[in-house]
């Protein structure tokens, strides 16, 4: 078994395409709408090694797997915001976002950031959603800092694991 650094607060996979949206579905997120993203990459040695050897067959499928829940709320109206802890996962994501904003001219902005969401320079105090796919120690190690930043009606949208914070309104 692999034993995680305590500064790692999620899991190394992406979230499916499927639970992603409807993860957004569930949360309403739209226009007007700032989504904030707990660990927005995925592991990024895979992908980056894939888009160096394949430039000329990049895609934005293949490309996604990180930052895909920042790409798909900025699809639907809204800007997005991604914190990311590890440097690889970071690459990736921005990778991603490059190449999906390229696609489109009209999406809004999204935001990848190199940090610890624990850090206190992260502040969580513009989201109207936040996406979590974190392990349980992670969203334990996050939910006094969400408790206290997060304003009354932010949705709080959680990928496999929740806690007793977070009320439940629907599983999907």
């Amino acid at each position: 078994m692999v034993s995680l650094p305590q500064t790692d607060l999620g899991p190394v996979s992406a979230s499916p395409h499927a639970v992603v949206a409807a993860a957004l579905d569930l949360a309403r997120v739209g226009p007007g709408d700032v989504l904030l993203d707990v660990g927005c990459g995925s592991d990024g040695a895979s992908i980056l090694a894939w888009v160096s050897s394949h430039k000329h067959a990049l895609t934005l499928p293949t490309l996604l797997r990180a930052a895909r829940v920042c790409v798909a709320a900025a699809r639907r109206g809204a800007a997005s915001v991604g914190i990311e802890l590890r440097e690889a996962a970071v690459n990736s994501a921005c990778a991603a976002v490059d190449t999906a904003t390229r696609s489109s001219d009209q999406m809004p902005a999204i935001d990848i950031r190199h940090a610890d969401a624990l850090d206190d320079a992260v502040s969580f105090e513009d989201a109207s959603v936040v996406f979590l796919y974190l392990l349980p120690r992670g969203t334990a190690a996050i939910a006094a800092k969400l408790e206290a930043q997060l304003k009354p009606g932010t949705r709080v949208v959680c990928h496999l694991f929740r806690r007793a914070f977070i009320c439940v309104d629907a599983d999907v």
